[in-house]
C-alpha cells in the first residue's frame, strides 16, 4: 500500500523511527525527486545515529530544492554532530543568506560559533535572534550561560532576569542565576536561589552539588560536605562530588580522607585533572618521600599533557643578546600570595635586555592587578581562552621563555605548557615540588630549598639561585609593628596562619609539645573553615586529646581585610611553621610584622622553604633539624624576652636589607639565568642541525 508524506511526518512525530525507515524508502522508490522525502529520511537517519547515511540524504534533498532554508539547517546539524564544524558553519551561513530573518538558523549559528570557541560572535548572533524575537528563551539562557563562560557574570545576572521576567523562568534558569550570582561573591543570594530549584526539584543533585558549593565559599564546610556525600550517595559516579568533597575533608585537616576522595574521583574519571592537580597538591602536605612524589607527577603527566607534547618548529629571532621575551603565566595576578613576589620581579626586569608579557588567567581582578598590569611590557587575558588558543597566541607573540607560576595550584594552565608554545619553558614561585612534566624543561629554586639530592626528585633541570628564590614585596598598607604582646598579656601566644591543609595531626601534636614547653602560653590559628562551629570544636578537640586546653586555642575564621590580617600580629610574640609543607607567605608576612617564625628543615622543598626564609633574614638559629630542636628552640625563645624584644624592634629594619625583600638582586640572579637557558636552548639547536645534516 502506497504510503504518504503525512503519514510519513506522523510516524515520525511519534517516533516510530524503524517504521519510518522502511517506509521512507519505498516512498523514495516511489518518488526519487521528492526533496521533503529525502528532507524527511535524512531528519530519521539523524534520530537513528546513522550520521553518514543523514548527510548523503540530506544533500540530495538541497541539490533538489536548493532554496529551502530548512534543508540547509538539517544538512549544518548532521555536520555538527559529524564533528566537521566548519562544514556546519558553510550550510548554515547559506541558510542565513537566503533568510536572514530565520531565528532557527541564526540560532543553530549562534550555537555553532560556541563551539567553535568564538563566544563574541555567537553573543552577537544570540543578540540578532533575541531582536527579532525577544521570546526566544533558549537564546537568552544560552546567552547568559556564554556571558558566565566569559567572566561576565554580571551580563549573565541581567539576561537571567530578564528571562524570568518574561515567564522563562524555568528551574534551569534560576539554577544559572544562582551560579552568575555565585561567581559574583553574592553568597547568600546564591544559597537562596539553589534552595529555591530544590524546592522545584529536590532530587536534581546538580543543584545539591552548586548548594554544596556555595556553602563551602562561605565556610560552612560540614553543611557542604553534607551536600556532596548526598551528591556521591544517590549518583556514585559523580566525580565532580568525589573531587570537591575531597576539598571538604581537607579543609577540616582530614588529610588522608581527602585524598581517598581525589583517588576516587580520578578513578571514576581518569581525564578529569583538576581532581588529579588536587591530588598532587595534598600530597605535599603528607609525603616526605620523593621518589613517590614525583612517580605521582610523572603519572599526571602521562595522563593529561604527555600526549600534546608534538614536534613544533619556533621561528624565533635566535640571537644570543638580543632583548628576551619573558611570559609569566599565572592566574594570580591579583591579591594573592603569588602577587607578594612576582610584582618585585615584573618592577625590576631590565627593559632594555627583557620584554615581558602577562599572561593572566583570573577573571576577576582587583586593584592589585591593576599594579601588576602596569608593570607588564604587555598584557593577555587568557581565563576565557581554550589552551589551543593560548598555545597560538604564545607562539604568535613570540616568546622566548614561558613561565608558569601556578604549578598544580587552582586554575593553572599547565594543558598550555603542555603544547610547548615556547622554546623553553620554565616552572617557577607558586608550587613547591616538580611539575612531572615532560614539556616543562626547568624549576628555579636555590641551595637551600632544594639541595643538590634534589635532583632525583624533579621530571625538570633544577636551576639554583645564588640566594634565596624569592624576594618578598610587603603590603605597601601593613601595619607598623608593635610592641612585645608578652609584656603586657603576661604570656607568650604563639601563631600559625598557613593553610588548614598543611596542619595535618603529626603538626598538632608538635605544636601541643611546645604549648606543654612554655606553661600558660597559647596558639592563634586563622582559616575560612572555622566560621563553622563543628570544625572549629574538632580541631580544639585534637588539642585537648594531647592535654591541651581549648582555652588555650583561639582560631579565627575571617579578617575583613588584610590589614585587619596583618594587625592581628599585634598580639602574638612567636610564629610556628607548618612540616612537612612549610609556610611562604605567611612566614614573610609574620617576620614583617616583628614575629620570629621556628621552622622544622625537611627533605625536600616544600618542607625547606622556611630554612630558607630563616636564612635569608639572618634567623638560621630558628631552624630545627629534628621534633625535639623545634620544641627546644621555641622554649629558648619564649624564655628569652629581652632577645625577642630585640628581634621585634629590628626585624622590619633587618628584613629590608636582606636579600630577602632585595627585589633587584633576586630579578640580576633570574636575567643571568635567563640569559643561560636562552644560549643553551641555541647550542642546542645548533647542534640538532649539524645531526641533520650529516644524517
Amino acid at each position: 500500500m502506497k504510503i504518504s508524506l503525512s503519514q510519513l511526518i506522523e510516524l515520525y512525530n511519534n517516533r516510530q523511527y524503524e517504521e519510518v525507515e522502511q517506509s521512507s524508502r519505498r516512498f523514495l522508490e516511489a518518488e526519487p525527486e521528492h526533496a521533503y522525502g529525502w528532507h524527511l529520511a535524512a531528519a530519521n537517519a539523524m534520530q537513528m545515529g546513522r550520521l553518514e547515511v543523514a548527510l548523503e540524504r540530506v544533500a540530495k534533498a538541497v541539490v533538489l530544492l536548493p532554496g529551502e532554508v530548512s534543508f540547509l539547517n538539517t544538512q549544518g546539524s548532521i555536520y555538527r554532530q559529524l564533528g566537521q564544524l566548519q562544514q556546519a558553519c558553510d550550510s548554515y551561513q547559506k541558510a542565513a543568506t537566503l533568510d536572514s530573518a530565520n531565528t532557527d538558523t541564526l540560532y543553530n549559528l549562534a550555537n555553532l560559533y560556541r563551539d567553535m570557541g568564538d563566544s563574541a560572535k555567537a553573543i552577537e548572533l544570540y543578540g540578532k535572534v533575541l531582536e527579532l524575537d525577544s521570546r526566544f528563551h533558549a537564546a537568552r539562557l544560552n546567552r547568559a550561560n556564554l556571558y558566565r563562560h566569559i567572566g561576565d557574570a554580571s551580563s549573565a545576572e541581567s539576561e537571567l532576569h530578564s528571562l524570568m521576567t518574561m515567564g522563562g523562568g524555568t528551574v534551569q534558569a534560576l539554577f544559572g542565576l544562582g551560579q552568575a550570582i555565585l561567581d559574583q561573591g553574592r553568597y547568600a543570594e546564591a544559597e537562596g536561589c539553589f534552595r529555591q530549584v530544590l524546592q522545584h526539584t529536590p532530587d536534581d543533585m546538580a543543584a545539591v552539588f552548586a548548594l554544596g558549593n556555595v556553602l563551602w565559599s562561605q565556610g560552612r564546610i560540614t553543611e557542604a560536605e553534607s551536600c556532596h556525600r548526598q551528591c556521591v550517595g544517590q549518583m556514585p559516579g559523580f566525580y565532580q562530588a568525589w573531587n570537591n568533597l575531597g576539598n571538604d575533608l581537607r579543609d577540616q585537616g582530614l588529610q588522608l580522607e581527602a585524598l581517598d576522595c581525589y583517588y576516587k574521583a580520578i578513578e571514576l574519571h581518569p581525564e578529569y585533572m583538576q581532581a588529579h592537580s588536587n591530588l598532587l597538591l595534598e600530597l605535599n602536605a603528607v609525603l616526605e618521600n620523593g621518589g613517590r612524589l614525583l612517580q605521582e607527577h610523572l603519572r599526571w603527566d602521562r595522563q593529561h599533557a604527555g600526549a600534546l607534547l608534538q614536534p613544533r618548529s619556533f621561528h624565533n629571532d635566535r640571537s644570543p643578546d638580543k632583548v628576551l621575551k619573558i611570559g609569566y603565566v599565572s592566574s594570580d595576578f591579583c591579591h594573592h600570595s603569588v602577587a607578594f613576589f612576582i610584582e618585585g620581579i615584573l618592577r625590576h626586569h631590565d627593559a632594555e635586555r627583557f620584554h615581558i608579557t602577562c599572561y593572566s588567567n583570573l577573571l576577576k581582578p582587583d586593584e592589585k592587578t591593576d599594579t601588576i598590569r602596569s608593570l607588564a611590557d604587555c598584557w593577555r587575558e587568557i581565563g576565557c581562552l581554550s589552551d589551543d588558543s593560548v598555545a597560538a597566541l604564545i607562539c604568535e607573540d613570540g616568546i622566548d621563555i614561558l613561565v608558569d607560576l601556578s604549578g598544580h595550584t587552582s586554575h593553572h594552565r599547565l594543558l598550555v605548557f603542555a603544547r610547548k608554545p615556547a622554546p623553553i619553558q620554565v616552572t617557577y614561585l607558586g608550587y613547591p615540588a616538580t611539575t612531572g612534566m615532560q614539556a616543562m624543561d626547568y624549576r628555579i629554586s636555590d641551595t637551600i630549598a632544594d639541595p643538590a639530592a634534589s635532583d632525583a626528585f624533579h621530571r625538570e633541570n633544577v636551576i639554583r639561585l645564588p640566594r634565596c628564590f624569592i624576594a618578598y614585596s610587603p603590603y605597601e598598607y601593613a601595619p607598623e609593628v608593635s610592641a612585645l604582646p608578652a609584656d603586657s598579656a603576661g604570656f607568650i601566644r604563639f601563631v600559625s596562619f598557613n593553610h588548614r591543609l598543611k596542619i595535618g595531626p603529626d603538626v598538632i601534636k608538635l605544636w601541643s609539645r611546645v604549648l606543654h614547653a612554655v606553661p600558660n602560653s597559647r596558639l592563634m590559628v586563622k582559616h575560612f573553615s572555622f566560621i563553622d562551629d563543628v570544625i572549629r570544636k574538632h580541631f580544639l578537640d585534637l588539642f585537648s586529646q594531647q592535654g591541651i586546653s581549648p582555652e588555650r586555642i583561639e582560631a579565627f575564621a575571617w579578617a575583613k581585610s588584610p590589614e585587619e590580617h596583618l594587625s592581628y600580629y599585634h598580639r602574638v610574640d612567636v610564629a610556628l611553621d607548618s612540616f612537612p609543607y612549610n609556610g611562604t607567605t605567611t612566614t614573610c608576612e609574620s617576620l614583617w610584622m616583628g614575629v620570629p617564625v621556628v621552622t622544622l628543615a625537611g627533605g625536600l622543598h616544600a618542607g625547606r622553604v622556611g630554612s630558607s626564609l630563616m636564612r635569608s633574614v639572618g634567623l638560621a638559629d630558628l631552624v630545627a633539624c629534628d621534633e625535639d630542636a623545634y620544641v627546644e628552640i621555641a622554649r629558648k625563645l619564649a624564655e628569652q624576652r629581652s632577645k625577642l624584644r630585640e628581634i621585634r624592634s629590628t626585624l622590619r629594619r633587618d628584613m629590608l636589607l636582606s636579600e630577602l625583600c632585595d627585589s633587584v638582586s633576586l630579578v640580576r640572579a633570574l636575567e643571568s639565568e635567563y640569559r643561560k637557558m636562552w644560549q643553551h636552548w641555541l647550542d642546542a639547536e645548533d647542534g640538532h642541525k649539524e645531526n641533520r645534516a650529516k644524517n
